[in-house]
């Protein structure tokens, strides 16, 4: 192979990443490791494209740089980067704080379009009666069938189409934003499946913004809050989250008393598809209640047609007070009717 193309081929690379050569973060033998995963055949090994790379950047001292732009003496000095910490990569994930003073009903595990249509507007209308102004969907709104890792019944896309999903997801959004001052939506683990399915069948389409599923659903457009599903929501002293944030969380008894024994704290969680709630005191004084809400989709799904012995209907609304506190009506919902 021409040395010229070799040459034409270590410049370009040298231009990409000018700058992280100039500031230290690569060095000229990590360059020549990607250029050589790149070319494997226009070069012998790493250590051949790392001195065509001090070649073109005059590194080697011996005058043969053939008219190369760059003499790239880093910036930062040999060894100075061992006497600072690494820059972190972790993102901060912190709570999300809703306005207290305010009415909420909280709805959670609807999964469209597998919904039941009366108990979820039997909902809407208990919430609105009873002054609730804010709601917060509380994660698996959509159920995101045809992304999921588990086994689908081909057959369903005679009736329904991930695009299905899409826009029953953004109907649904449209309408309850005509019923409620604000609206939030937290993410759960069936929103997740969206992204996990991005990573594993498109991860080159999966670092742009157009295919994040809260843009597809087009929440900023339509005034809706986001929140991810890694993060949890604080209504003063009242946690919010969906309950399969923390690994582990379950109780085939009580999800409620499963998850004071994880949070220790005042909290409301779906996931679950149950009502149940524990109250339990502390050395303190303090008072603490869990609640986990009832689902909105059907109590039949074909992957488990006796959820109904255990899942039932329900959703809660909660009067927020400046000081923090709360007031908590964790209802549920039999034939239509809000108990």
């Amino acid at each position: 192979m021409p040395i010229l193309q070799k040459g034409e081929i270590v410049l370009q690379f040298v231009k990409d990443y000018e700058t992280q050569l100039r500031e230290g973060e690569i060095s000229k033998k990590g360059l020549a490791r990607l250029i050589y995963k790149d070319y494997p055949d226009l070069f012998k090994d790493v250590e051949d494209a790392r001195e065509c790379v001090r070649r073109y950047t005059g590194a080697k001292g011996d005058g043969s740089s053939p008219n190369s732009p760059y003499t790239l003496k880093s910036t930062i000095e040999h060894g100075q980067k061992a006497h600072k910490l690494p820059d972190s990569l972790a993102q901060d994930k912190r709570d999300f704080i809703l306005p207290t003073g305010k009415k909420y009903l909280v709805l959670s595990d609807i999964h469209l379009p597998f919904h039941d249509e009366e108990a979820l507007q039997s909902a809407l209308d208990y919430g609105i009666k009873q002054g609730c102004t804010e709601l917060y969907l509380n994660g698996d709104v959509m159920d995101n069938y045809w992304t999921t890792r588990f086994t689908t019944d081909p057959r369903l896309i005679k009736t329904f189409t991930i695009e299905t999903e899409i826009n029953q997801t953004k109907q649904f959004l449209n309408y309850v934003n005509t019923l409620f001052d604000k609206v939030y939506y937290k993410f759960g683990n069936h929103e997740n499946r969206w992204r996990l399915h991005l990573w594993k069948n498109a991860d080159k389409l999966s670092h742009l913004n157009t295919f994040d599923l809260e843009n597809v659903l087009e929440l900023a457009t339509n005034d809706i809050t986001y929140i991810s599903d890694s993060r949890i929501a604080r209504l003063g002293k009242l946690t919010i989250m969906h309950g399969h944030e923390i690994y582990g969380t379950y109780s085939p008894v009580n999800p409620a008393k499963g998850m004071f024994n994880k949070m220790l704290c005042s909290t409301m969680l779906g996931h679950f598809h149950q009502t149940s709630t524990h109250h339990q005191g502390t050395g303190k004084g303090d008072k603490i209640g869990v609640f986990s809400t009832g689902c909105l989709c059907t109590l039949t799904p074909d992957y488990s047609p006796l959820a109904y012995i255990k899942w039932n209907h329900g959703a809660a609304t909660v009067d927020s007070f400046e000081d923090g506190t709360f007031q908590v009506d964790n209802f549920r919902i039999i034939n239509g009717k809000c108990l």
